[in-house]
């Protein structure tokens, strides 16, 4: 911040279409599937709080707008997912890293 250096904070993506079951993917022991988005939700929440507090800016991309064929697995982007995130934030980063 003393350097002027612009921070975003941008909200965890998880691949909702994955997680809908009872079952457990493994990386998050004793967590239900289809409880991680919910959890996942409260995090980006508390994120953006954070981003406010600081005064920095805060990125919630919409999960709506990415589909199971945008990751790999329940959390990390295909190409394809990793492309649409970067177009989304490329705007953003153009407007306030000048």
């Amino acid at each position: 911040r003393r350097r002027g250096v612009a921070t975003l904070w941008v909200g965890q993506l998880l691949n909702r279409e994955r997680l809908t079951g009872d079952g457990q993917y493994g990386w998050l022991p004793l967590v239900r599937d289809r409880d991680l988005w919910p959890m996942q939700q409260k995090l980006n929440g508390i994120l953006k709080q954070t981003a406010d507090g600081l005064g920095d800016t805060y990125v919630g991309i919409d999960p709506s707008s990415f589909v199971g064929a945008d990751f790999v697995d329940q959390g990390h982007f295909s190409a394809r997912g990793a492309r649409r995130l970067a177009d989304d934030l490329a705007p953003l980063v153009r407007q306030l890293c000048r």
